[in-house]
């Protein structure tokens, strides 16, 4: 439905995993459902991903290449 569709998108907008999992296991959603700009649970959680590693790499934080 519109809402679990919704709460997906708002987790991944967040970068709550485990909620994005609970949504997902749930079910009655559209995984490929997307926000006002087209974008996906995925496309979301990644721009996240790319935010939290570009602040990270900002304040001098050493990361692992499997973090990159």
């Amino acid at each position: 439905s519109g809402k679990n569709e919704a709460k997906l998108l708002q987790c991944a907008a967040k970068g709550d995993s485990a909620g994005v999992k609970s949504c997902i296991k749930k079910g009655g959603l559209d995984i490929n459902c997307t926000d006002e700009q087209g974008r996906t649970a995925l496309h979301l959680m990644v721009k996240v991903r790319a935010r939290l590693r570009h602040l990270l790499v900002v304040i001098g934080t050493p990361l692992a290449p499997a973090a990159i």
